[in-house]
């Protein structure tokens, strides 16, 4: 599956909300996300370089396996993404460790998500970056991506949010630059 992201820096999170119910996005879920990502330099592959991710995401109680390919347009983070639940987070943090994987970071985020038809949006409020808007939705094949992003550029517009608002860095990525890294 390839995953068509957009994401976007936002100042109003309140004014965004009211815009998505007039929309009529249905409100779904709020869950508080950590991120915990790691990197393969030790073992001859640094994610970033070639523009992949490693991570166990703890949502409450469920824990998933995600790995997330280069991404493959320049105007969004679309990108292979293999997800997989898993029942023991902290075996599989100590396994990665022991197959020569490194902790990078954890990224904390609140998000409350929405959706409309196809789309899956996100406000997000990430600790020690503030508020941010992501809108998702899947594509089969890479040929269908392009179509695919101008539609959530297109969702952005009537959001009143424009495409040169929006950013391809990770949250990850990011928090590293902020730190200097």
């Amino acid at each position: 599956m390839i995953e068509v992201e957009i994401k976007a820096k936002i100042n109003d999170p309140g004014s965004i909300r009211s815009k998505l119910e007039k929309l009529g996005c249905i409100y779904f879920d709020n869950q508080i996300q950590s991120d915990t990502y790691y990197n393969a330099d030790d073992v001859g592959r640094d994610f970033a370089r070639t523009d992949e991710a490693l991570r166990i995401r703890r949502i409450g109680e469920i824990s998933f396996i995600t790995y997330k390919g280069p991404k493959i347009h320049t105007l969004s983070k679309s990108r292979k993404e293999i997800e997989i639940e898993i029942k023991d987070p902290t075996g599989a943090a100590e396994m990665f460790t022991a197959l020569g994987f490194t902790q990078v970071m954890t990224v904390i985020k609140s998000r409350d998500i929405y959706r409309l038809d196809q789309y899956e949006i996100s406000l997000d409020t990430v600790k020690g970056l503030g508020d941010f808007i992501e809108i998702e939705t899947t594509a089969e094949f890479e040929s269908e991506v392009p179509t695919k992003v101008d539609s959530i550029f297109g969702l952005l517009a009537e959001l009143d949010l424009k495409q040169e608002d929006t950013i391809t860095k990770s949250y990850l990525e990011l928090l590293l630059e902020k730190k200097g890294k």
